[in-house]
């Protein structure tokens, strides 16, 4: 089918009708065309696309754990490169960001179905998840990292190691999109 996709913007020669699930609720990402490409057909009708994480990249598509997302992260592929992280496996968040495709690994884009996209800082990566780290070793939960409220007893377990300086660097993280997607991946 000649025409232009309504995800992706594309002119094609070989589209698809649109047709989609009754459970699909992102009808208002979708753009002006008629078709869907042959390129983003693959997306839409593999279901893996919306159950999992992954990475497309040239060597092709890459499913991914939540600790192998963890590992994209911090040592991204080379360009270009498009990073989707799913947390409720639910919805195809991956179409409000498919403008995301990056072309640095050292400051490149990250798409969520939780925390939206965001131009991540691989410096600023590395440094929160040594962060978590440390901080999860020590006993905090993955809970209080991500609110950035300690418990008492997490308090005291911080200043008896010597490590309660590590929460103002924390209190500056929290509720940014980076820490919330870090916190999630952390083991």
């Amino acid at each position: 089918m000649k025409g232009e996709c309504v995800l992706c913007g594309r002119a094609t020669e070989r589209g698809h009708p649109v047709e989609f699930s009754e459970n699909f609720t992102s009808y208002n990402l979708l753009r002006e065309g008629n078709c869907i490409c042959e390129y983003c057909y693959t997306l839409v009708k593999n279901q893996e696309f919306r159950r999992r994480s992954f990475v497309l990249s040239r060597e092709g598509v890459r499913f991914l754990s939540r600790e192998e997302c963890r590992e994209v992260l911090l040592s991204p592929p080379d360009p270009p490169f498009f990073i989707y992280i799913t947390q409720s496996g639910q919805r195809q968040g991956w179409l409000s960001a498919m403008h995301c495709v990056s072309y640095s690994k050292e400051r490149f884009w990250v798409s969520t179905d939780f925390v939206g996209h965001f131009l991540a800082s691989l410096r600023e990566l590395k440094r929160m998840d040594e962060l978590i780290s440390v901080l999860r070793k020590a006993g905090v939960s993955k809970s209080s990292l991500r609110s950035g409220e300690l418990s008492m007893a997490e308090y005291r377990k911080l200043f008896e190691k010597n490590l309660s300086h590590l929460w103002n660097e924390v209190r500056e993280y929290v509720k940014t999109p980076e820490w919330e997607v870090m916190c999630y991946v952390a083991q």
